[in-house]
C-alpha cells in the first residue's frame, strides 16, 4: 500500500473517531435534557407561577389574592376582585404585583400562602 493510501484512511479514521465522540457527547447532553423535563414533569412543578400558567395552583393563587385584596379594601367588595378560573392573565398578574411585590409568583412564595 502506497503512502498515498495510508494518509487518506488514517484522515478518514480520524475524521469517522471525531464524528462518533461528538454524536457520544451530543446524545449525553440531549439525554440529561430528558431526563430534567420528566422529572419536572412528575414533580407538577408549575413555578414560576406566571401570565400564561393554568390549574389548580393558581386557583388557590387567585383565591388568595382575593382575600388580601379585601383586607386592603377594608372589606369592601370592588370589582377589581379576581374571577377564580384557575386561569393566571394580566388581572391576575397585576394582583400579584399588589400584594406580593412581583408580577409572579415562586414556589416558596406559593408555600407561604
Amino acid at each position: 500500500m502506497d503512502n498515498k493510501k495510508k494518509t487518506t484512511i488514517i484522515i478518514v479514521c480520524c475524521i469517522l473517531a471525531v464524528a462518533l465522540i461528538a454524536f457520544l457527547i451530543w446524545k449525553m447532553l440531549h439525554q440529561n435534557n430528558e431526563e430534567t423535563s420528566s422529572s419536572d414533569a412528575v414533580d407538577g412543578d408549575d413555578f414560576p407561577l406566571q401570565e400564561g400558567s393554568q390549574g389548580e395552583k393558581v386557583e388557590v393563587l387567585q383565591e388568595y389574592l382575593n382575600t388580601q385584596l379585601m383586607k386592603m379594601q377594608n372589606g369592601e367588595v370592588k370589582p377589581s376582585l379576581l374571577d377564580v378560573d384557575g386561569i393566571f392573565g394580566a388581572k391576575t398578574a397585576t394582583a400579584c404585583k399588589a400584594v406580593f411585590g412581583t408580577e409572579s409568583i415562586s414556589k416558596s412564595q406559593f408555600n407561604e400562602i
